[in-house]
């Protein structure tokens, strides 16, 4: 048992210890004059109080006001402990859990071997999620951990993105900036439900928590030059760069703005493909208390209002009108499967994107 469900245990039987101790003292409170003069009080005498519904002798009664009481707070434990899990005990023990995701061959696995690896392999459509959890260096000196999951590219296993994004603390959304070119639409299509499970989350997550990051990430930055580099990350020209920022943004904000006129002005009308299949992803109190361990296999009732989280009002789509959800940009490369040794120190590929995982 670890530590997490130490705490859990203990305090579901504090909560039991509570609600026995409800119960005792309404036995001795029950006869007492001020409680019969309580619920005797002018405020009773409402109107609304009259109904048949509020003159049942049992919700008249103290033990049994007593018992509502003790389960009350019963309820709130356990809605404060929900079921542990691998992200959710990394998130407490201070590891941030970050989701590489995008479609396939965007270089999403070939960025996860080489954060956890430090390794360049030839790479292929992922089919499985794969996790690791990698030290980067920190300002404080202290390594700090990140939970990496590369989630599987295949057009047919995009659905368990929802599963992962509740317990995530960021998102990184990888295209291939040199085939966005061609592919921008089918990029492009693969945002919406990934943004309405990201605010859907930073809704459900309260004003108190942080808010979920998506990183959009133009990747194969690299291959824009026409010398590639021999170093694994390969050094990015700055020409490069501002090339790869440009594109990325102006190209998936238009594509954007598309989708957004093909619902309506103001986010109202016809449904994006592969919105019907968005849910919350999370499970719900009763479920963490009876033990129904299964996501739900139908959309939630809150999709719609999750998804107009994300267009904003009328008028061009804008990437600030996003709800509870910081969205950021930045550009990348890994090299060449078939770098040999590096010979000119370490390029500046992955600096952007490690910058932005050293700062959640």
């Amino acid at each position: 048992m670890d530590r997490v469900e130490e705490i859990q245990s203990a305090a579901q039987s504090a909560a039991a210890r509570v609600s026995d101790k409800i119960l005792e003292l309404s036995e001795q409170l029950g006869a007492h004059p001020a409680v019969k003069s309580a619920l005797d009080h002018p405020i009773f005498q409402h109107e609304i109080f009259q109904h048949p519904a509020f003159q049942h002798p049992l919700l008249r009664d103290p033990m049994v006001l007593a018992a509502i009481a003790g389960l009350l707070v019963i309820l709130l434990v356990f809605s404060c402990f929900p079921s542990s899990n691998k992200a959710t005990v990394a998130r407490r023990a201070g590891t941030r859990t970050v989701l590489f995701v995008g479609p396939p061959d965007s270089g999403k696995t070939a960025l996860f071997a080489k954060l956890s690896q430090d390794e360049r392999p030839p790479t292929h459509t992922s089919l499985l999620p794969s996790v690791s959890t990698v030290a980067l260096p920190s300002d404080g000196g202290k390594p700090k951990a990140i939970r990496l999951v590369d989630l599987a590219g295949h057009a047919r296993l995009r659905d368990q993105v929802g599963e992962h994004v509740e317990t995530a603390d960021a998102v990184v959304f990888v295209v291939d900036v040199v085939a966005l070119v061609r592919n921008a639409a089918a990029a492009a299509e693969e945002l919406p439900p990934l943004l309405t499970q990201l605010a859907g989350s930073a809704s459900r997550r309260g004003l108190s928590a942080p808010a979920p990051q998506l990183l959009i990430l133009g990747n194969k930055t690299d291959l824009l030059a026409r010398d590639a580099s021999n170093t694994s990350p390969p050094e990015l020209l700055p020409q490069s760069r501002a090339t790869a920022h440009e594109r990325v943004q102006s190209i998936l904000t238009r594509e954007m703005d598309r989708l957004k006129t093909a619902r309506g002005a103001g986010g109202v009308g016809g449904r994006i493909e592969g919105m019907s299949r968005v849910s919350s992803g999370g499970r719900g109190f009763w479920a963490r208390l009876f033990g129904g361990g299964g996501a739900s296999t139908e959309p939630e009732a809150s999709t719609e209002d999750d998804e107009a989280l994300v267009w904003g009002g009328a008028g061009p789509f804008r990437w600030e009108d996003i709800e509870g959800v910081d969205v950021s940009w930045a550009v990348s490369g890994v090299g060449s499967a078939n770098w040999t040794a590096v010979t000119d120190g370490v390029g500046n590929g992955l600096d952007e994107l490690t910058d932005f995982l050293a700062d959640l």
